[in-house]
């Protein structure tokens, strides 16, 4: 019989799994009840404000055997949860993990060998455990993809970031070590015109996430790109500053362009008066004749 955890265990990362099992060993899957269509569920999970509902079909009844080998294909395209976590597309959350754990215990795999491997008592210190482990693989991965973007001629997507930004914007102050390890190797970076070039397209992509450290890597190495690349990190702020997302450094972002020399804050003025993406909306070189105090 197919076993729900050893499927979804194979479609969401290893940090969402442990935490699942650790919700539901806790008790946060409240409610369950059969759906009109037969052999799917509805389960009810609580986390500290929010009740969140999962819909599962039961796999083992809606599936032929003979696409048992399909089961992870199956559960990926029809499970569904109201979290933000997966209604925002990051795929299968924790809440999903927890139904597949009481769909297993329901249905006698042995979830209880889990139950014994991960005592109550011992929860904490296998969270810390797990927590270590996935932040140790998201840098190493994250490393792992950059050095490969800045050292590859050939084009890479920029996705890789995005995947990491995903845990390390949750906890931006447990990856101090990160930040630093980042700053140091962008710097290496910066002795060219040309190897510039490919650092400068992480600017906007980490300056939209919003949150302070990243921006301070690029506020801390400012001064170490040549003159045309800084007109360019500039550039990439100012269109952060107008993409309508909430900034953690919006005051430490606006004390910096007021401070610009009074002829960098022109030349500024004049690119955003002059590109033609602007021809009809004047209020962009004038928005940013206030903000920066011009």
């Amino acid at each position: 019989m197919l076993s729900y955890l050893q499927i979804v265990s194979k479609i969401t990362s290893q940090g969402i799994y442990d935490r699942g099992v650790r919700d539901y060993l806790e008790g946060k899957l409240v409610s369950k009840k059969d759906l009109i269509l037969d052999n799917w569920r509805e389960y009810e999970c609580v986390s500290k404000r929010d009740r969140y509902i999962v819909k599962i079909p039961v796999l083992h009844l809606a599936l032929s055997p003979y696409k048992e080998d399909q089961a992870e294909k199956a559960l990926q395209e029809v499970v569904s949860c109201t979290c933000e976590y997966y209604q925002e597309g990051y795929g299968i959350c924790k809440h999903i993990v927890m139904a597949c754990a009481d769909l297993d215990n329901e249905f006698s795999i042995k979830l209880q060998q889990q139950k014994e491997k991960v005592a109550k008592k011992d929860l904490d210190s296998v969270l810390d455990g797990i927590f270590v482990a996935e932040k140790t693989r998201v840098q190493n991965e994250f490393f792992t993809e950059l050095d490969r973007f800045l050292n590859t001629s050939s084009y890479l997507t920029l996705s890789f970031i995005d995947k990491a930004a995903k845990n390390i914007n949750i906890k931006q102050d447990e990856y101090t070590d990160f930040f630093k390890k980042l700053e140091a190797l962008l710097k290496s970076y910066l002795r060219s015109y040309e190897t510039e070039k490919k650092v400068i397209k992480l600017v906007y992509q980490t300056l939209s996430y919003g949150r302070i450290s990243w921006y301070l890597i690029w506020h801390n190495l400012f001064t170490d790109f040549i003159p045309k690349n800084q007109f360019k990190i500039l550039i990439s702020m100012w269109q952060v500053t107008r993409a309508g997302i909430k900034l953690e450094y919006s005051d430490l972002l606006q004390s910096f362009f007021v401070g610009l020399e009074t002829d960098i804050k022109t030349e500024i003025f004049e690119y955003l008066k002059a590109d033609e993406n602007n021809f009809r909306d004047e209020k962009q070189w004038v928005e940013f004749s206030f903000y920066a105090d011009y």
